[in-house]
């Protein structure tokens, strides 16, 4: 075989795999967002078609000599991938809104601070900020004053909402002067991390209610079985799970041993073992919904969860909604007695046919300002209904 032909190959490669490709193929927002990792997808490119380039002017016939010579290159070259996405971690967590966390598996940032623009949420940026212990509400404690305690995942975090228009601050406004409005959220949470926070915080903040907000994709966050074969709610982190009634620690990872093993130690491979195995899980086309074996056992340790914050809260009022169509939290709170708010999906559905933005698809689901104001609205008349009676 010629290096001719290899050269081709390489260079059709780096054209291909370039930033705009694969951040429309694997990206969620369709935006890959840390500047580290689209430089470094620009130098593979550059590199491919640089070998390429050598490949196809040096035109010689493959021989073991050039097969050996190939093999060393290679392993060089994994060995540079590797370095390099150890630098882009490195910088992405000094600037990421989460730090890994040994207890909850990882954490909003405290007392941090960004400016950006979302595609799908206007030409402004967006000020994103946290406060201690990465609440992104948080008041000194005032004895004289009703609390409330809300916790969720990523859409209670709002990393696409300005400062002070998530559904909480709404919530807060229409509450008035007398009321405390505590706020903790964070991207990919499941409800046992969410208990865990409730766990640490409740005694400090002495909440008259709390608020959790749940959404379709904590049933597979609560399990790790269920995570592994999650499609796009995979987060790869390690994080806690409540097994036989204890609290373990995982790594969502498909495979066999060896294959964890690579991926819990090399960056490049968890990187790209989690985009091979969406492929993957494409073609398989595996259901994570009631159809699914697993999903069942998922519910019931959802349900385990719930009733560890109940024990935790006492006799405090809890209330709990979802962030979208998926009524398996509803289910769960019938069963345990908690008050579940379905108005708000209700109120979500009439702004979209009105016609109103309420998210940012179709590059991202979450809800923008508009959306936060509406939840914000919906929910503050339940709680004022309850707090008045």
């Amino acid at each position: 075989m010629k290096s001719r032909f290899l050269g081709i190959i390489l260079i059709a490669l780096g054209l291909l795999l370039n930033v705009y490709f694969l951040e429309y193929l694997f990206s969620v927002n369709k935006q890959i967002e840390t500047e580290v990792y689209r430089s470094l997808i620009w130098l593979f490119d550059i590199f491919l078609v640089v070998i390429g380039i050598f490949q196809y002017r040096s035109n010689f016939t493959i021989n073991r000599k050039y097969i050996l010579f190939s093999s060393i290159s290679l392993l060089i070259f994994i060995v540079f991938i590797e370095i390099f996405f150890r630098i882009g971690s490195t910088f992405f967590l000094s600037t990421s809104d989460r730090i890994i966390d040994e207890y909850y598996g990882w954490v909003c940032k405290p007392n941090y601070k960004k400016e950006i623009k979302y595609k799908g949420y206007g030409d402004k940026q967006i000020l994103y900020s946290t406060k201690m212990n990465g609440f992104r509400s948080w008041h000194k404690i005032d004895p004289n004053k009703k609390r409330v305690f809300v916790l969720g995942d990523s859409m209670t975090q709002g990393l696409k909402v300005n400062d002070n228009r998530n559904y909480y601050d709404i919530l807060a406004e229409q509450l008035g002067d007398s009321f405390q409005v505590f706020s903790y959220g964070c991207g990919g949470y499941g409800s046992l991390q969410e208990y865990m926070i409730l766990d640490k915080y409740f005694d400090i903040i002495d909440p008259d209610i709390i608020i959790i907000q749940t959404s379709s994709n904590d049933i597979s966050d609560n399990y790790l079985d269920l995570e592994k074969i999650s499609l796009g709610d995979n987060n790869f982190m390690r994080r806690p799970y409540l097994i036989n009634g204890d609290i373990e620690y995982h790594y969502p990872y498909p495979g066999n041993k060896f294959i964890v093993f690579l991926q819990k130690n090399f960056i490049s491979f968890k990187f790209l073992s989690g985009r091979l195995r969406i492929f993957e899980l494409l073609i398989a086309n595996k259901n994570i919904d009631e159809t699914n074996s697993l999903y069942s056992l998922a519910l019931e340790t959802t349900e385990q969860i719930f009733k560890l914050i109940k024990q935790r809260i006492g006799e405090k009022k809890l209330f709990v909604f979802e962030s979208d169509k998926n009524q398996f939290i509803n289910k769960i709170c019938k069963k345990l007695d908690i008050e579940f708010i379905d108005t708000i999906q209700n109120d979500i559905i009439r702004a979209q046919i009105e016609g109103l933005k309420i998210n940012g698809l179709p590059y991202d689901s979450h809800w923008n300002d508009t959306g936060n104001e509406i939840v914000g609205n919906s929910l503050s008349k339940t709680i004022k209904l309850y707090f008045s009676s």
